[in-house]
This record gives C-alpha cells, sequence and structure tokens, in this order.
C-alpha cells in the first residue's frame, strides 16, 4: 500500500477542512460572546444590507398577492356542478374513442386526445354571460307574442357586453403575467439572489479574517467560568508570517466587500421594479376602462328598452287592445345581405335581413337561426376594426362565434391579402356578415311556415310598364329615336323586356374582333364536357358578388385598386357611352313615366345593384342605363374576382346595347385580367385584337396591360408594350415604372430590378416618388431569395430619408433571414437598429441564432447582449446558450472568460462535457506547442475561479490538463503520443491539486487524459492505485496498456496480475458453462501485449503463462500460435520447463514434420 500518497491525500483533505473549521470556530465564540476583536461592518454597507432585506420583503409580499392573477377563476370559484358536467362529458368522450379502438395504438391515442369541446373560460364575466344568454333563449323559446320579449333583448345584450368585459379580464390577466410578475420574479430569483450570494461571501471572508486574528494571538477558547476582566494572553508582536497571513485575509475581505457592495447598489438602482408596476397599473387601467366604455354603451340601450317597456305597460293599462306591430322596412335587395352585430338586437338584424317584398320576418331565429342554416356556405365576414374574412361557415354555437375554412383575410385598407386554411372568429368582434340571397329566403320561408303567415307576391319594377317602338335608324352617324320621330346613324338599340327597338343603318366600325377577343379560351373558356358553369360552380368560387359589395369603412362606390393609385393615372378617358353625349341626347328607359337622369347621383344606385347583382347578371343589365353600366365598368377595373363579371358587361354592351367597340371597352378587359385568374395571354389577344380593329391604344390602356404584366409576367410581352409606347411618344408614368419593376421581381431578374429600383431613386429620375410598400416587396423578395446585401442597401436608403420609416415587420423579417443565413454584417445592421433601441424583440430560437453566429465570429459583446436580453425576461439558459458564449470567448482567445463560463454553467446545474470544452481547447492549442505563459495563465485562472465560485467543473480541470499534455508531445503524434517528461510532470503536478479545484475528484476522463500521454511504467502503476483509491474500474484500453508496458519494463508480476483480475470474475467450477459465453464476451489484452507477456514470461520460465493461454482460448482469443512460434526454436528438452508442452501441440507439430521429410 502506498502510505505516502494516502498521506497526501489526507493533506490535501485537512487543507480543505481548515479553513471552513476555523469560521466555524469563530462564529461558535461570536456566538456565545467569547470573541475579543470582531471586524466591524462599515455603516454604508450595513444600511446597504438593511435597503436590501426591504426591497426582498417587498417583492415576496407583492408577488404573494399577485401571483392570483396566474389562476383564471380568482373572482368565480369553480362550480361544483360545471366542474361535474365537464367531468363527466370528458368521460364519455374517452369511452366512446375506446370503444371504437381497434388496437392497442388506437387506444392510447384515444386516452391522449384533446377533448372536443373548448373549456370555457371561468371567469366571472363569462359565467355571467353565460347564464345571461341562457336566460334570454329560454325567454324567447316561451314567448309567443307578436313583439320581442324586452328581458330577453336586454339578457342577450348584457350577455355579449359582459363576454367583452370577461375577453378584457383575460387579456389583463395575460398582460400582468408577462409583464409585472415574470419582471418581479426574475428580479427576486436572479438579482436579489446575486445579492445574497455576495453577502455570504463576505460573512465567509470577514470569519476568516477574524479567525486568522485570533490564531496569530494565540486567542483560545475561554471557559465559561473565566472573569472577563483577566487578560488571557498578554499582547506580543506579531511575526512576519502572521502579518502576511493576516493582510492576505484582510484583502480577500476588503475584496469581497467591495464586489457586495456593488451588487447591492446595481439591486436598489435598477428600473426594472417600477418599470413593471407601471405595466401592472397601465393593464389594469386598460382592463377598467374597456369593461366602464363597454357597460357605459349599454347602458343607454337597456334604459331604452325600459322606458319602451313602461310605455307599452302604461298604454295597455289604458287600452284593451295590444299594441299591433309596425310594419318592417325594406331595403335594397342585392346578391347578398348584411346582418350587423354588436350594439343592434336580433330585432335589428330581422329588419336589416327584410327584403323588399315587404315579408315579415321573425327575429327568433335570427340571426342564430340564420348563422345555423348558412353552414356550409360561404359568407363574408367584417370585423371591427376594418378587416375582412371570405371563407365557408363550417361552425357557430350559441354565443356566434363562428369557425371558417379556405378563408381569404384582407387588411382594412384592401391593400393586403393572406390565405388561412381555418379561423375562429368571436362573437364580439364581428361587425357585418354577408350570406347569399337564398340563405336568408330559405331562414324567411321556414319562419314564415312555422307562423303560417301568407306569403306577399314579389313586386319587380321591370316589366310593368308596356313599351313603345323605336325610331329607325338612317344610312348617316346618330342614335336611337324616341317614340314618335325617327332616329339616324346607327342599329337602334333594342327595348327592354316589352320594348321593340328601331332598325339601324350599316355600323362604322366592326364589333366582331371584340367578340371573337371576348369569347376566346383565354378570355373566356369554352364549357368542355362535363365541366360546370358559373351558376353550378362550388360555392367558394362564386365570391365575386360578395367582395364588390361597398364596405362600411370605405366611401359609398369606393373600390379596392390593384396597386396604385387612381390620380396617377395616364389619360384616363371617362368611361360613357359614345351614344349618350350631352348634346345627342339621352338614353330613355322604357316606360312613359320613367326617365332616368344621366348625372352621377342618380346612377349611384344602378352602379351599386350593378356591383351587386350575380350571374348571369341578365336582369340588373336590363334595367340599368349605359352610363351606369360604364360606371360599373369603372370600378370593376380595379375589383378583385370582377374578371367573369368584366366580360359580362362588355358582352352585353356589344350584343344588346350595340355600343361602339372604343379603347375603353379594350382597356376594361385588359384590367380584368388582373386578378389571379387572368392571363398575359388574355392581354396580348386583347392588343391584336386593338390592332385588328384599328383602334389606338390609349396611354391608360398600356399602363393597365403593364400592371397585368406584374402579376401575370411575360417578358416578351412587356417589352412589345414598352416599345410600343415609346413609338407613340407615350411617357411612363410611375404607375408604369413600378409595374415595369414588378414584373422584373416576377420573372426572377433580380439584377435588372435593382437596376430599375436605383434608376427610380435616382436624381435623374425625374422626381419618381416611390412608395413604401414597392420598398418593402423589394426587401421581402431580395430576402427570400439571398440578396441580403441589396435588402440592406434598400433599408439603409430608406432609413436615410426622412420622410420615410421601416415597419416592424420588415425589421423583423430581416432578422429573421439575416439568422437562417447566418448574415454577419447583415445580423450586426439589424440588432443595432432595431432590436438594441427596443424596437423588436427576438424570439428565444432567433436569440440561440444570435448567440451561434456571434460565436462564429467572435463577438463576445452581442454574445453577451443576447445572454443578458434572455436571461431578463426568464429565459431558462441550456447547454446550447452556454457553449455559444463559451466559444465565444475562447475564440476570442479570452481562456479565464471561457473556464468562467464552464463554472457558471455548473453552477446553474447544467453539467459539462468533453464536448463542450473543445473550442478551450483549441484556443490554449492554437500553435504546434502552447508557451508556457498560455499553460500558467490557464493554470492561474483555474484557481482564481476556485477561490471566487467555490470549486471548478471537472470539464474545466480536465481541458486544462489536456493542453499541457498537449505541449510535450512531438510534431507527429502517430509516431509518439505521448507527452515529454517535463509535460508529464506538469500535469501530475495540477493532478495532485485536484481535489483541491474539484471537491467531487477526478472522474474517467481525467485518467484517459493521463494514462494517454504518460509513458512511464511507475507514473502508470501511480495513476492506476489513484483510480482505484477514486473506485473507478479500468477499462480494457487501461489494463492492455498496463500489461503491456509492465510486461515489456515493469513488474512480470504486476503485469500477470492484471491479466488474472481479467480471468478472474464470475469463473467458478460450478457455473463454468454458463460463464463461458460471458467470458467470450469479456474484454481481453491485445496481440501485441499478449506477445511482450508471453515473451517475457518464456525468458523467466513463468508457468502462469499456460493459464493465460487456457484463458485466451476460452475467450475466442487464443495466443497459441505466438507460445509456438517462441518455443520452436528452443532445444525439446527444454520444453518440460515450462509446464505442459501438449497444451500448444507442439509434439505433434514436430511428429508431423518428421512424417513430411521422410
Amino acid at each position: 500500500m502506498d502510505f505516502k500518497t494516502i498521506g497526501k491525500s489526507f493533506s490535501n483533505l485537512g487543507a480543505q477542512i481548515t479553513p471552513f473549521a476555523s469560521r466555524t470556530f469563530q462564529y461558535t465564540k461570536e456566538q456565545l460572546g467569547q470573541a475579543d476583536d470582531k471586524t466591524q461592518m462599515p455603516p454604508d454597507y450595513i444600511d446597504l444590507e438593511k435597503r436590501v432585506d426591504a426591497l426582498k420583503q417587498v417583492h415576496q409580499k407583492m408577488l404573494a398577492v399577485t401571483s392570483q392573477y396566474s389562476h383564471e377563476p380568482y373572482d368565480y370559484p369553480p362550480n361544483i356542478k360545471e366542474t361535474f358536467q365537464d367531468l363527466g362529458r370528458t368521460v364519455s368522450e374517452k369511452v366512446s374513442l375506446l370503444s371504437s379502438a381497434s388496437s392497442p395504438a388506437e387506444a392510447q391515442a384515444a386516452l391522449t386526445a384533446p377533448t372536443a369541446a373548448k373549456p370555457q373560460p371561468k371567469t366571472f364575466a363569462h359565467a355571467i354571460a353565460r347564464a345571461s344568454l341562457a336566460s334570454s333563449q329560454t325567454l324567447y323559446q316561451q314567448h309567443t307574442g307578436p313583439s320581442e320579449d324586452p328581458l330577453a333583448t336586454a339578457l342577450e345584450k348584457y350577455a355579449l357586453a359582459m363576454e367583452r368585459v370577461g375577453e378584457a379580464r383575460l387579456a389583463q390577466d395575460a398582460q400582468i403575467q408577462s409583464q409585472f410578475i415574470a419582471g418581479w420574479n426574475t428580479t427576486l430569483n436572479t438579482n436579489l439572489q446575486f445579492a445574497s450570494r455576495a453577502r455570504k461571501s463576505v460573512e465567509k471572508s470577514r470569519l476568516s479574517l477574524d479567525a486568522v486574528k485570533a490564531h496569530a494571538k494565540g486567542t483560545t477558547w475561554k471557559l465559561p467560568t473565566a472573569q472577563r476582566g483577566e487578560p488571557v494572553h498578554d499582547e506580543q508582536e506579531l511575526n512576519p508570517e502572521a502579518q502576511e497571513e493576516i493582510e492576505k485575509a484582510e484583502d480577500e475581505f476588503v475584496t469581497q466587500t467591495e464586489e457586495a457592495f456593488g451588487v447591492m447598489k446595481n439591486v436598489l438602482d435598477t428600473p426594472e421594479p417600477l418599470r413593471n408596476l407601471s405595466e401592472l397599473i397601465a393593464a389594469q387601467a386598460e382592463f377598467y376602462k374597456k369593461a366602464y366604455e363597454t357597460l357605459s354603451e349599454l347602458a343607454p340601450t337597456i334604459e331604452g328598452l325600459q322606458v319602451e317597456q313602461e310605455a307599452t305597460y302604461r298604454k295597455s293599462r289604458e287600452t284593451a287592445q295590444s299594441a299591433t306591430r309596425p310594419p318592417p322596412q325594406n331595403l335594397h335587395s342585392g346578391a347578398s345581405r348584411e346582418i350587423q352585430l354588436g350594439p343592434y338586437s336580433q330585432r335589428t338584424a330581422s329588419r336589416l335581413l327584410t327584403s323588399c317584398d315587404n315579408k315579415p320576418v321573425s327575429a327568433k331565429m335570427l340571426p342564430l337561426g340564420l348563422l345555423s342554416a348558412a353552414q356550409g356556405h360561404p359568407m363574408l365576414v367584417e370585423l371591427k376594426n376594418g378587416e375582412t374574412l371570405n371563407g365557408h361557415l363550417v361552425q357557430c354555437d350559441t354565443w356566434m362565434n363562428l369557425t371558417l375554412k379556405g378563408v381569404v383575410q384582407t387588411s382594412p385598407d384592401g391593400d393586403s391579402f393572406m390565405r388561412i386554411p381555418e379561423v375562429y372568429v368571436k362573437g364580439n368582434n364581428i361587425k357585418y356578415l354577408r350570406v347569399p340571397d337564398e340563405i336568408i329566403d330559405a331562414v324567411k320561408e321556414q319562419q314564415q311556415q312555422q307562423q303560417q303567415q301568407q306569403q306577399q307576391q314579389h313586386h319587380h319594377y321591370h316589366g310593368q310598364q308596356s313599351g313603345f317602338r323605336g325610331g329607325r335608324g338612317g344610312p348617316g352617324g346618330g342614335f336611337r329615336g324616341d317614340g314618335n320621330g325617327r332616329g339616324g346613324g346607327n342599329r337602334g338599340d333594342r327595348g327592354d323586356r316589352n320594348d321593340r327597338g328601331g332598325r339601324g343603318g350599316s355600323r362604322a366600325i366592326d364589333k366582331a374582333s371584340l367578340l371573337r377577343v371576348i369569347n376566346a379560351p383565354s378570355i373566356c373558356p369554352r364549357r368542355r364536357s362535363g365541366a360546370r358553369t358559373f351558376a353550378e360552380r362550388p360555392p367558394h368560387a362564386n365570391e365575386t358578388a360578395k367582395a364588390l359589395l361597398p364596405r362600411r369603412n370605405r366611401p359609398a362606390g369606393a373600390v379596392r385598386q390593384v396597386h396604385t393609385d387612381a390620380h396617377a393615372r395616364v389619360g384616363r378617358l371617362s368611361l360613357v357611352s359614345p351614344n349618350g353625349n350631352a348634346d345627342q341626347g339621352t338614353y330613355k328607359h322604357a316606360g312613359p313615366d320613367r326617365e332616368t337622369d344621366n348625372s352621377r347621383a342618380d346612377q349611384l344606385p344602378w352602379v351599386r345593384s350593378l356591383l351587386g347583382a350575380r350571374p348571369p347578371y341578365r336582369r340588373e343589365l336590363q334595367s340599368a342605363p349605359t352610363p351606369a353600366i360604364y360606371a360599373a365598368l369603372r370600378q370593376l377595373q380595379y375589383a378583385p374576382a370582377a374578371y367573369n363579371q368584366i366580360q359580362a358587361f362588355v358582352r352585353f354592351l356589344l350584343e344588346d346595347r350595340h355600343e361602339v367597340p372604343t379603347a375603353v371597352l379594350y382597356e376594361a378587359l385588359v384590367r380584368a385580367n388582373c386578378h389571379t385568374t387572368g392571363s398575359a395571354d388574355a392581354v396580348r389577344d386583347v392588343l391584336r385584337a386593338l390592332k385588328e380593329a384599328q383602334i389606338e391604344g390609349t396611354p391608360s390602356l398600356y399602363h393597365g396591360a403593364l400592371s397585368v404584366l406584374a402579376v401575370h409576367p411575360d417578358y416578351m410581352l412587356r417589352n412589345a408594350v414598352l416599345r410600343e409606347m415609346k413609338d407613340r411618344w407615350i411617357d411612363l408614368a410611375p404607375e408604369g415604372v413600378q409595374s415595369v419593376a414588378l414584373g422584373l421581381l416576377r420573372d426572377g431578374q433580380f439584377e435588372r430590378a435593382v437596376d430599375q429600383l436605383e434608376a427610380m431613386t435616382g436624381s435623374g429620375s425625374g422626381g419618381i416618388a416611390v412608395p413604401s410598400w414597392l420598398f418593402d416587396v423589394y426587401i421581402y423578395v431580395l430576402g427570400q431569395e439571398g440578396f441580403l446585401d441589396d435588402a440592406l442597401k434598400i433599408v439603409n436608403h430608406r432609413l436615410l430619408k426622412e420622410d420615410d420609416s421601416v415597419s416592424l415587420n420588415v425589421w423583423y423579417f430581416l432578422l429573421d433571414v439575416c439568422c437562417r443565413q447566418s448574415h454577419y454584417g447583415g445580423l450586426g445592421y439589424v440588432w443595432s437598429r432595431a432590436v438594441r433601441p427596443g424596437r423588436l424583440t427576438p424570439s428565444d430560437a432567433m436569440g440561440l441564432e444570435v448567440l451561434n453566429i456571434a460565436a462564429q465570429h467572435q463577438d463576445s459583446a452581442l454574445a453577451a447582449e443576447v445572454m443578458q436580453m434572455l436571461s431578463a425576461r426568464g429565459t431558462k439558459l441550456g447547454m446550447p446558450h452556454f457553449e455559444a458564449m463559451l466559444d465565444c470567448y475562447a475564440a476570442a482567445g479570452n481562456t479565464s472568460l471561457a473556464l468562467q463560463a464552464l463554472c457558471i454553467m455548473h453552477n446553474a446545474g447544467i453539467v459539462p462535457d468533453e464536448g463542450s470544452t473543445r473550442s478551450i481547447y483549441l484556443g490554449l492549442t492554437r500553435d504546434a506547442s502552447p508557451t508556457q505563459p498560455v499553460l500558467d495563465g490557464a493554470v492561474a485562472s483555474l484557481f482564481n475561479l476556485k477561490t471566487k465560485y467555490g470549486s471548478v467543473p471537472i470539464a474545466a480541470f480536465n481541458v486544462v490538463l489536456e493542453a499541457m499534455l498537449q505541449g510535450g508531445r512531438s510534431a507527429n503524434q502517430d509516431q509518439q503520443p505521448a507527452a515529454d517528461n517535463n509535460s508529464i510532470e506538469a500535469a501530475l503536478d495540477l493532478y495532485r491539486h485536484v481535489r483541491q479545484l474539484c471537491p467531487a475528484g477526478p472522474d474517467r476522463s481525467t485518467f484517459h487524459l493521463l494514462f494517454r500521454g504518460c509513458s512511464d511504467v511507475q507514473h502508470l502503476n501511480f495513476l492506476f492505485c489513484e483510480m482505484r483509491a477514486f473506485s473507478l474500474l479500468p477499462d480494457a484500453g487501461i489494463i492492455n496498456l498496463l500489461v503491456y508496458e509492465n510486461a515489456e519494463n515493469g513488474s512480470l508480476d504486476l503485469a500477470l496480475k492484471h491479466v488474472f483480475d481479467l480471468i478472474g470474475s464470475n469463473s467458478s467450477d460450478s457455473e463454468l458453462d454458463a460463464a463461458e459465453a460471458r467470458l467470450r464476451s469479456r474484454p481481453w489484452i491485445s496481440r501485441k501485449a499478449a506477445t511482450a507477456l508471453a515473451k517475457r514470461c518464456i525468458d523467466e520460465e513463468d508457468t502462469r503463462i499456460w493459464e493465460v493461454a487456457e484463458a485466451s482460448r476460452v475467450r475466442g482469443r487464443p495466443m497459441d500460435d505466438i507460445l509456438r512460434g517462441m518455443l520452436q526454436d528452443m532445444p525439446r528438452d527444454r520444453w518440460t520447463a515450462y509446464g505442459v508442452p501438449h497444451a500448444i501441440s507442439l509434439e505433434m507439430d514436430a511428429l508431423d514434420e518428421l512424417s513430411l521429410s521422410r
């Protein structure tokens, strides 16, 4: 047994225990009043301690109360009945799913599947809303009178208001949890915890200082019976060693006090608690404001119902007759009806749903009955914030919460679209609903049948008057005549319904070319066999009429534009009939008493009717005057999904109204292709027909073609249009320049698109103002395609402009793209412009990507900023975060900070391994052989970190040890893997301090490094004893190295002992057969070690080699050929000296050779 090693181990243990014991001894004396000289803390330090303790108490008290915001039913204890109902519903669902399961996997999926019903909010306001709505429905079901029940109406309105209050309360709770509770928890668990640790370090250093002073003065334990006035020891002068120890302890005490002073000062001066408190107050104020506004809006309505009911009650007391219900108001019928929710009641909704036929409609099933009937049909929903959702209704509940599928979402300004698979819309967020006519008619019919009311006949405006015969046309140019006079010129217009049109003369322009374009496959495809017509299409394909209805948040008659402004158009021709000029007469509708004025105000009802018409549009077109049709075409040019409607209107004007083909109609057909259903081929056909008709195109028509080609790019056709405009001296307006730029982007010609943008923004561009949305399109497209440098240049150009700003969506997109593409320059630019000023907050995953990029480019400042941001928001930092920070420090050559990061990881509960330290190892061994100052600095850092953190992770110790061993190796590691003697001695010297630095002791990786670096057999045997002392079993590689080195240069007994240790386990005679399979799978020495062992045994005539040979055969690694080769060269008379030579069949081999020679 190595007593010297054991003695050193106890010495190291004593060195660890001595400071702790001295501090404990000093603390006990102070508690018992036995300490003569106690170091006093500065008054400022004591004041800071009291303030920090007070701040900690404040955080604990406030968090104990405000943590209730994390529990949803804090203002409404859960009802036992509702809880059991939810439990019963859940159990029944699980039983139903398990009964249909046919395999264990399906049963497991059924048990883990979430419940189908969405849990209702448990707030007090939501509970009141549910009770009020259920009460209102109960009153409606039992109500049989002709008018509505005012109490039921009031309860319904109160339910909707309280649901909005409940949603506001949930929003308040979420904001408080994220802005206040999380922030104060971070301060309590992080900043104040750091302050507590610093104070504990100060207390330890003070006790150590007092203990050193007491030991230097010779003060010992005083008995309780000793008199206080008696001096125990005389004052004596301290020796230099004691004085030096006291000064060292005083320096440590001062250092810890200053550090704790700074930590506590930072905790007290930080503005985060006050900022979080401001967020708490703001969240509460917002909630109470919304609740006050909601209830204030509801109070006048309920008061009005109360006054109305009181008046009815007084009237019923005065008269015996019941009040009759006033007739419903008439609204203009269209392709869809609007239902306005929110402050309106079901009675108001029934009035909005009443059509022009004066049919009485009951409000009993509206709007809930209407929503139930509309399931599976298209619906247009307009929200209170101005957004519209166009999709199919698949589900609705009693709270009028809707679920739509296949939704197209439109922004409030109508300038952006988004396709969403499924949307859940709360009823209190809905402003208008638009549903098809057939759904409303079906609901009305169902209600009328239930109430057994007689249906009234429909009254139509068309066909009630008898028509007049039109005049005759002459050979000259003119227009339709009236009933008594003669008309001349073109062919007379056909009369509507019973009107008979006049005959005309020769036509000035042939319409065949334009009609051929309209009926062409690229414009209007023919119906194929088995194909459905427009009226037979699925509901989602027939959305044109609903999308064209005028929105409430836009002026009447205003239609969303494609991507340009109306005032920027060049050469816009008025869309009026060429036969309707003021100096030639006006179009007269059939009927003697119905003369239509061509003014814009009188045309507006006709235009609305045309915009809301449904295919095939015949009824509305026949009743509308021609100028109104042209006005509707003017608005349809910029409307989405108006492709087929524009074709139908143009075909009607040519075939039925016999209008002259003009550039205006051609332009309408061109601009109709701006929709996604259009195509560049259709524009080519229209331009070809225009040329065949010898009609000159207008600048507006050419710009419309460029707008279409921006959506459906065609490089050749765009160049042809630009060449035609150049030949005709037509300048490109800003709209056309923008369309060309968008077309180049669509074509994938990014270089030319960037050149086009530079020409637009250059000084010689003629003052073209580039809109912000075009910049955004460029940034998005270039960023997605990988041209980040160009995208960042555009952003920088926008920032330099005084009247422009970059939206947060663009900044977030750039940050995401730079992170995904590891673009360090762009990441730094976006971080300094958007993240650092606080305008943008990246996600946790994005923060990790930024950390990795910073580590790759050795940007420790950026990495530290990201770590600080993640820690401030309460993100739990893991191994990837610390490893990125560690790699950043190591790549920058700051080994001390990298080792400190390992200590922080260890204290955070994250155990670093060998893979986490590879960057430190590369930093230490960056040169061929690390210099001694570098290694000395790393070792000094380990001891400094031990003093600061109390211990060092074994991974940090191992990486310094590995770098130290690497310093002694030669350049060719394959030929000489071991280190030189100086490096071995230095590494072993560092190993002797492993228990001082790492109280847990070394691990298996530590010994692997030492065994791989050492070549001296004494060092190897010493390390083997150390492994056994730390209860670590050596693996096969270490055993193999020990056997080889001891067989070559060391003790044969130790070599055989290691081999017998491999043989001896689980090999008793009673279990020989059972253990044979295990022995074959156990490790065994290599052939190199076996050869060295056999040679040494044969040279020393040690017969234990035969036991080793037998064990090798059992394990399937026989060494018989090695022994046979060594013994064949020896005389036969010496074979017996080695025991049993037949074990390796030497005699049989000799007989075989003798027979062969004969």
